[in-house]
């Protein structure tokens, strides 16, 4: 009988709530007591973002919902992070602000005698956010992001112009003292750049106030400043860890974000402490109607346009130089602000000049213990060979490649180590196909995706583009060995000149098969089966596929001890890359034919083994120049 694998979607697991009795687990207990009850009393898609909005807890059911937010650009309405904070606080302040402005002047003279309109409203506006951090349970970007919308409030509290950037400052320094590891995070990063933002548009907008003495219209001109600012502050970081704009990301922000922060956030926050007391939800049928409505508003303008997914990318180094250049635009140092700008968006210009002159490119990404590659083949089309364990790593770099995920993935057999982020990927964005082995059942699988059960001989050819099927063949059953390793899926790619072989898990018994059935195997590039096991890459097959590069997918310190002592002595004599030392290799054929190999290591700061002023210039020009 021979071995299937099921490959099937993971339940969303269960919460355990502590028991003991502190005020940690008392908040904890709450939280999770209105989970059970908005989960009981909405639909999922409007329990999905109520839970979001509240208590910071994104659920699996709403994983599309948040897809859909994500793509309008409106991701941050979906995690209670600094920019969900900052713009919280500008709404309540706004708020508050708005019924002074509309008291007449002898009333509003008594009511500011000893304190400024500013200083009141900020008054009322923390004792709000201090509530809205206990929902969210004191997770860390909460926290972070409190402690720097709490000392932005604290400056306006001293009413002194501009003495919000000393606070933010401050804050930045407390945060990186109670926690330096912080710094490095994209949510604070995020957190810090869109308060800052915000701060900036506040200023600006407050030159402009004499436009009119409409207070409503004066009001608007300030959010639209600051949504403007919001936006265009936190951009380049987005772009650096996120790899994507979407394309309608300015007008949902003017029309969803007031939306969901004037009207469904209070609305659900306020009736979520009357559901802990009463057990439901007041005003449920109204809640359901305008979620359902704003979730429909939503999907329409992300289903409207793809996202855009540049295909250049951004370094650290040209981050913090278009940061600078933006600051020196807002200080109007225009002729060094755009010096500087066009130095940090130098490594935009060289990713697009390197992207078009790539002919073929083949990658093997690091995934720990496991094995997940991507081709992008001469005719443009992404090829994902296995996924490793998560999909995240192979998701990522697809949009470094402009591309949400590959057209095909390739399956070289089930197990979680090469097929476990299968459906990671498709929940992102389906492939048009899957390739197997024949030997994997599926559980829930889009009707539209196409699968293709692949056998020795099967030749699937575009243009230049040519993949051979080497491994198994219809009754195929191994001697010794492990049968599902065995029967893994190899294939030979070749195009333009360059070949490589994927021979997934393929042990001794399946290599010898595919020895005896005469078929040439020479490649230039060796995917090492089995990542290094002493069970694969056997003398003989080895000297018939006669690799020049050899790539093992490995782990570091993995228990297994892979790579074999005995594989690395057979490899002796082939150039060897090992992600777990290397991180992610890239083999790139440009439109000369010259094949280049690039190292993720050598773009990363470690620190150098020979210290020399050649081997810094060098790692500061990688910080610089796109990998």
């Amino acid at each position: 009988v021979r071995i299937k694998n099921t490959i099937s979607i993971k339940p969303a697991g269960v919460v355990k709530v502590r028991t003991t009795r502190s005020f940690t687990s008392l908040i904890q207990s709450l939280r999770w007591k209105l989970l059970g009850i908005i989960q009981s009393g909405f639909s999922k898609e409007t329990a999905s973002v109520i839970t979001a909005l509240t208590i910071g807890y994104r659920s699996h059911d709403g994983k599309r919902v948040y897809d859909y937010y994500r793509r309008a650009g409106l991701s941050h309405l979906m995690s209670i992070s600094g920019t969900h904070f900052g713009l919280l606080s500008l709404i309540l302040f706004f708020l508050f602000r708005l019924p002074f402005r509309l008291l007449p002047a002898v009333t509003l003279q008594r009511l500011t005698r000893r304190y400024s309109i500013n200083e009141i409203t900020a008054l009322l506006t923390l004792p709000f956010l201090i509530l809205y951090l206990l929902m969210s349970g004191f997770r860390v970007p909460a926290v972070r992001s409190f402690i720097m919308i709490t000392f932005f409030m604290a400056s306006l509290l001293l009413g002194t112009r501009g003495a919000w950037k000393g606070a933010l400052l401050l804050a930045f320094s407390v945060i990186s003292v109670i926690n330096p590891d912080a710094v490095f995070t994209p949510s604070f990063q995020l957190s810090f750049v869109a308060v800052f933002s915000i701060g900036t548009g506040l200023e600006i907008a407050e030159k402009y106030q004499g436009f009119s003495e409409n207070p409503i219209i004066r009001a608007v001109i300030k959010f639209i400043t600051v949504t403007f600012f919001a936006i265009t502050g936190t951009l380049p970081l987005s772009l650096y860890y996120f790899h994507y704009i979407p394309p309608f990301g300015f007008i949902t922000n003017l029309l969803i974000t007031p939306l969901v922060c004037f009207v469904i956030l209070p609305v659900v926050v306020t009736t979520s402490f009357l559901a802990l007391i009463t057990g439901a939800f007041p005003l449920q049928g109204l809640i359901e109607t305008l979620i359902n409505s704003t979730n429909s508003l939503v999907k329409l303008f992300s289903t409207a346009s793809p996202l855009l997914i540049p295909s250049f990318q951004i370094t650290p180094l040209g981050v913090l130089l278009i940061y600078t250049g933006i600051l020196l635009l807002i200080r109007r140092r225009f002729v060094v602000a755009t010096a500087i700008l066009l130095f940090g968006l130098t490594p935009v210009f060289v990713s697009l000049q390197k992207a078009e002159n790539t002919l073929v490119e083949i990658t093997f990404l690091d995934v720990g213990q496991g094995d997940a590659a991507v081709i992008k083949t001469s005719t443009g089309k992404l090829i994902g060979i296995d996924t490793g364990r998560t999909g995240s790593e192979m998701l990522r770099y697809c949009l470094l490649k402009g591309r949400e995920a590959p057209e095909v993935i390739v399956l070289s057999h089930g197990g979680a180590d090469h097929a476990g982020g299968l459906f990671e990927i498709i929940e992102k964005s389906p492939p048009v196909e899957i390739w197997d082995n024949g030997l994997i059942n599926y559980h829930g699988l889009p009707a539209s995706l196409r699968l293709r059960h692949l056998e020795r001989g099967d030749i699937l050819r575009d243009r230049n583009v040519l993949f051979s099927v080497l491994h198994p063949y219809r009754g195929f059953y191994p001697r010794y060995g492990d049968e599902e390793n065995n029967n893994s899926l190899v294939l030979q790619y070749t195009d333009s000149g360059v070949s490589a072989m994927f021979p997934g898990d393929l042990e001794s018994d399946g290599e010898e098969s595919i020895l005896e059935s005469g078929i040439p195997i020479r490649s230039k590039i060796l995917k090492v089966g089995h990542h290094g096991s002493y069970t694969s890459s056997t003398k003989r097959f080895l000297s018939a596929v006669s690799p020049s590069y050899a790539v093992i997918s490995v782990g570091k310190g993995n228990p297994y001890g892979h790579p074999h002592r005995s594989t690395l002595e057979r490899l002796k004599g082939i150039n060897l890359f090992r992600t777990d030392r290397d991180g992610a290799v890239s083999f790139r054929l440009d439109k000369n034919g010259k094949l280049s190999i690039k190292r993720f290591t050598d773009w990363m700061l470690i620190p150098a083994k020979a210290p020399s002023l050649k081997e810094e210039a060098k790692k500061l020009r990688n910080l610089y120049l796109p990998w």
